[in-house]
């Protein structure tokens, strides 16, 4: 397995992430990552910094958890 540097924005984006999929009550990452429309290990990739999510995907996460894309992006609450 390649190990991936993950810098302080990308993992407190996947952080806000991760928080706002369990605000939502989505305790597993792959029920949500099914109802954003990727697969479980993309997501499991932005919850874990490695990698971010289109503008788009971003939309419908903030969508399906209620959470602001203000909060996802920034953490502004």
């Amino acid at each position: 397995m390649v190990k991936v540097k993950v810098d302080k924005f990308h993992r407190q984006l996947g952080d806000r992430i991760r928080a706002a999929r369990i605000a939502a009550g989505f305790s597993s990452a792959a029920d949500l990552a099914r109802a954003v429309g990727v697969e479980p290990p993309t997501f499991r990739k932005w919850e874990r910094g490695e990698s971010e999510p289109t503008y788009p995907q971003l939309i419908e996460l903030a969508r399906k958890t209620g959470a602001s894309l203000d909060f996802i992006v920034a953490g502004h609450k």
